[in-house]
């Protein structure tokens, strides 16, 4: 069970002013940005709208889109699915069916070891959950970093942390209002899954802000948000994300727009006083307040599967990858249809949707996906770290100073 490090006051502290952050920082939310108002809600969000849903038969548009659910609504539809052994039996016979077509395949084999990788893969083996015979929840990233995204993941599936905690407690109800019960009703057993062999790439808002991530501050009621540039080596798209080096030179740097960004003279150096990788980087801080938490590592399961001309992509493996959610977990993600996110539009749309269309087609139920992100899931507010004192440690390990002073400072 995920827990916080302790009852200590400096836990409990951070966790009232994590949340008063995360208020200020995203804002109260309205009725019309939200996909999912209550907890046991299901909607069907489309290019053309989001549409209520009930669950019954034939009550699905005819519409291509993503069907969501309130978390509450998720844990009970995947107890019900967790009873049926035909559901299991068919589940597990897809992905064995989809291993031994892979091993058996000599060019297949040759990549894999190529790359390091096991010839043969049982993909059955490497589910989370495994046994999927409890409710268990997950959200899926490159590298779990404690921004406001993963901190609500937490406050989602363990209510004791926040319930237990008066001042939280009453920071989030004075925030959510209505909107409370999207928290969920009790605690779900939960995982960050970690992608950290995953190449990086600044067009990529989440990977962006892993190296350039922007720290909330709260000051007088107000919120700042300071932008720190990570000191890292110069790396390239097949640089596995978590093992990119801190602490050395920055050659260059690039946005995801594309336009250079310069680095601040006080954040660059050629030594100091640690050698660290990105991924462990971000992992010591959350294990700092959420030690219960695994943070496992599954880029076996996405290396390993190729498809069509041979490619590791995520074209290759996402039907596998969501096939999760069907019977072992609760996967809380967003996949934006927004015409404001370009990128990611065609990303659900050329890899999500047809992913989700076939998943559909042969088993005869969606995947059991709940907004990570409940509103304005477009905006990199969610991906803000909220200050604390062992995140100003662990940047002045990497020479730079947290807070930096007000000039530094943008306020919300």
């Amino acid at each position: 069970m995920l827990q916080t490090t302790s009852t200590s006051s400096q836990a409990r502290s951070w966790l009232t002013e994590a949340c008063a952050l995360m208020a200020r920082v995203l804002g109260r939310p309205e009725r019309q940005d939200l996909l999912i108002s209550h907890g046991r809600d299901m909607v069907l969000d489309t290019a053309e709208g989001v549409y209520p849903l009930s669950g019954k038969k034939g009550d699905k548009p005819d519409k291509p889109g993503i069907t969501y659910y309130g978390l509450e609504a998720a844990r009970q539809e995947l107890i019900k699915r967790q009873s049926c052994s035909r559901l299991r039996a068919k589940i597990r016979d897809s992905y064995l069916s989809e291993s031994r077509q892979m091993n058996s395949s000599p060019l297949i084999r040759d990549l894999r070891k190529e790359q390091g990788l096991p010839e043969e893969v049982n993909l059955y083996s490497m589910l989370p959950n495994p046994g999927a015979n409890a409710p268990f929840a997950v959200l899926t990233r490159q590298i779990a970093a404690l921004n406001f995204e993963s901190l609500w993941f937490c406050l989602c599936t363990n209510q004791k942390i926040w319930r237990e905690n008066q001042q939280a407690h009453q920071e989030l109800r004075d925030w959510l209002g209505p909107y409370t019960s999207l928290l969920g009703d009790r605690d779900i057993p939960s995982d960050i899954l970690q992608y950290q062999e995953d190449g990086y790439s600044g067009r990529n808002l989440f990977k962006w802000s892993l190296l350039q991530p922007g720290i909330a501050s709260l000051k007088v009621n107000k919120a700042y948000i300071q932008s720190i540039h990570l000191n890292s080596r110069f790396f390239d798209q097949d640089m596995a994300m978590g093992k990119i080096r801190l602490n050395q030179v920055r050659n260059k740097n690039r946005s995801p727009s594309g336009a250079q960004t310069p680095v601040h003279k006080t954040n660059a150096q050629t030594t100091g006083p640690e050698y660290v990788i990105l991924g462990d980087f971000h992992n010591r801080l959350f294990r700092f307040f959420f030690p219960g938490m695994a943070l496992q590592d599954i880029s076996l399961f996405f290396k390993s599967i190729f498809r069509e001309r041979l490619k590791n992509n995520a074209r290759s493996y996402y039907r596998l990858y969501l096939m999760f959610a069907l019977q072992n977990i609760i996967l809380m993600e967003n996949f934006s249809l927004s015409g404001s996110c370009p990128g990611e539009k065609k990303f659900t749309e050329d890899i999500v949707l047809p992913a989700l269309e076939e998943i559909e087609s042969c088993f005869g139920l969606a995947p059991l996906i709940v907004p990570v992100s409940p509103f304005k899931p477009e905006t990199i507010r969610w991906y803000y770290l909220p200050a604390s004192p062992p995140l100003s440690q662990a940047l002045k390990a990497q020479g730079i100073v947290f807070p930096p002073g007000s000039r530094h400072e943008s306020s919300i």
